[in-house]
């Protein structure tokens, strides 16, 4: 992965989110971090060409990590 490309995190748990990226930021890897799959889907369809890799978690509420997954791939 690119050192200047995009981590994207999304996950329901606030302290996840937190965690992920506060970890991510020690080694200067730029983080977008989504509370859940509707939003996650939005943040990728503005960065899509910057984002290298996407943390998503399969147990969201509403839009589930599946379809989450699935319109990410679309």
């Amino acid at each position: 992965m690119d050192t200047n490309q995009i981590v994207l995190v999304i996950d329901d748990e606030r302290a996840i989110r937190e965690a992920v990226t506060d970890i991510l930021s020690l080694y200067d890897v730029p983080v977008l971090a989504a509370a859940d799959g509707e939003q996650g889907t939005i943040l990728y369809a503005q960065h899509a060409a910057a984002i290298g890799l996407i943390l998503l978690d399969l147990t969201l509420p509403g839009l589930s990590g599946e379809a989450t997954f699935y319109r990410l791939r679309d």
